[in-house]
């Protein structure tokens, strides 16, 4: 199980609530923090400087480059030997801060991540949550109660991920159990509020 974010602290702070939650404490994770968000904090780091735009750009390069190949310690270190001692610059320490906290987690170790297999970015994911979520269930003047959004969202999962047959065989499965026929659905009756008003929910 892989959990791919950027660098919000809320996001990693809930990582083990979803994991006992979902009854993963068996099962290997891996924490990955997105490989643009790592890369961020030390273009932040070289502007705080006060370091032109020809003088940043070499030094950019050269420790994203150290950071995609692991090295966090190091581009930690190098960072910190430029903060002033007698001034010091509260942006960049917060930025070092940043890069250590996610460094010393395991979430910057982007070469175990690619001879392993979980994703360095989390590109994948946000395309899907377009294609799957917002695509289908986002349009102009669509309204949704939870319930049936939970279940186009389920449908939409399927659909997309080419699942479909196998949830439908499943499903038919499903149809010879005792928690099937034991089963209601109240349909959930839906109207406009006021004549004015052009939409309902779906």
């Amino acid at each position: 199980m892989t959990f791919v974010a950027d660098g919000a602290q809320w996001i990693w702070d809930r990582i083990s609530w979803i994991i006992r939650t979902a009854g993963l404490q068996n099962v290997e994770t891996v924490e990955v923090l997105d490989c643009c968000h790592a890369v961020h904090p030390v273009s932040l780091t070289l502007a705080a400087l006060g370091l032109s735009k020809e003088e940043r750009n070499p030094l950019y390069r050269q420790h994203r480059t150290l950071l995609r190949n692991g090295r966090w310690r190091r581009v930690v270190d190098e960072l910190s030997s430029l903060q002033r001692e007698d001034d010091p610059i509260d942006a960049l320490s917060t930025e070092i801060s940043y890069l250590r906290r996610h460094g010393e987690a395991g979430q910057l170790s982007y070469v175990s991540f690619r001879s392993r297999g979980p994703p360095c970015g989390s590109g994948a994911i946000e395309s899907g949550i377009r294609r799957v979520i917002n695509l289908r269930l986002k349009s102009n003047a669509m309204f949704w109660t939870t319930e049936n959004a939970e279940s186009m969202l389920q449908v939409r999962c399927q659909v997309t991920s080419d699942q479909w047959g196998k949830a439908i065989v499943e499903l038919a499965e499903f149809e010879h159990t005792v928690a099937y026929d034991g089963y209601q659905w109240t349909p959930i009756a839906t109207s406009r509020k006021n004549e004015n008003s052009h939409s309902t929910a779906t």
